[in-house]
């Protein structure tokens, strides 16, 4: 499992350095990796979330489950959209979390692996397309491994 999460060399260019804070099954589910990425001053933050599902129906059903999970990390969503070229199925959250902080969360599928990436930074707006690009870097690794 731990082979599809990124690790801080698979990070894009383009953001803050991070340095990988945490790594553990997410909510205590099999066949899951979740990792977690900061700054030094924890101000701007990376969550990446993947679940390997038994095959890609199910994996397809629990979709919805996963997506709506992503939606209620915000307080306020100022824009939902479906991200092309990213999985099978996609959708992206852009607004603020409970906190008030700039938050993007994006989860989406490839194949029988679903993948959310929320990125939050409390000092500034999240740059939506470095939090597209981590979300490509995820679904690139995930492909990579599974073909």
């Amino acid at each position: 499992m731990t082979q599809l999460a990124l690790t801080v060399s698979d990070l894009p260019p383009g953001g803050p350095p991070l340095e990988q804070i945490s790594d553990g099954e997410m909510n205590n589910t099999a066949n899951s990796d979740q990792r977690g990425f900061a700054n030094v001053s924890n101000t701007y933050r990376i969550e990446d979330d993947v679940v390997l599902d038994p095959s890609a129906l199910a994996a397809t059903a629990d979709y919805p489950q996963l997506r709506d999970a992503t939606k209620t990390q915000f307080a306020t969503v100022t824009s939902a959209t479906s991200p092309a070229a990213l999985g099978c199925v996609a959708d992206e959250f852009i607004g603020k979390n409970r906190t008030s902080y700039s938050q993007v969360g994006i989860a989406f599928q490839e194949g029988d692996v679903i993948a959310v990436v929320l990125v939050v930074n409390s000092a500034a707006p999240v740059d939506p397309a470095f939090a597209e690009a981590v979300a490509q870097a995820q679904g690139q690794k995930i492909a990579s491994a599974t073909t």
